[in-house]
């Protein structure tokens, strides 16, 4: 049995890892810098969400 908390962040840890794939998939497909600047972002964002929720 997980608690409301626990599920939301597994929620939260399956959608960011969702969303990293796509964009590692777009830059392997388009090899369009931005993309980069996307995949940083959201792994930085990421870092400092999962920080405050642990």
């Amino acid at each position: 049995m997980t608690t409301k908390n626990t599920y939301g962040l597994r929620i939260a840890i399956g959608f960011s890892a969702f969303i990293l794939c796509m964009l590692i998939g777009s830059f392997v497909v388009s090899s369009k810098y931005i993309d980069l600047g996307y995949i940083a972002a959201s792994i930085v964002f990421g870092i400092k969400y999962f920080r405050m929720e642990g």
